[in-house]
């Protein structure tokens, strides 16, 4: 497999590791426990798809990706501040 194609896995893996931190984010925020059990079920989900992921990048030669975005991290930031206001 190409250079490429582990670029392109490891931008999937980005995606990933900001959907997987976004629900645990979410989770936190989330007072209701029915939705609660769906955001850890999807949260672990994403973590299942990252750890294949890692492995298999790893199996081609590169380097896994282990950080999300930068669009991510600002989305969770915002969603840190909403929280903050709706607390008050």
């Amino acid at each position: 497999m190409s250079n490429q194609n582990i670029d392109a896995l490891n931008d999937t893996l980005k995606t990933l590791i900001d959907s997987h931190k976004g629900y645990e984010k979410a989770c936190e925020m989330c007072d209701d426990t029915s939705l609660q059990s769906t955001l850890e079920r999807r949260a672990n989900e994403r973590k299942q798809l990252i750890s294949d992921l890692q492995s298999r990048v790893r199996e081609l030669g590169g380097k896994p990706e282990t950080d999300g975005g930068v669009l991510g991290k600002a989305h969770r930031t915002l969603m840190d501040l909403s929280g903050s206001f709706s607390d008050n």
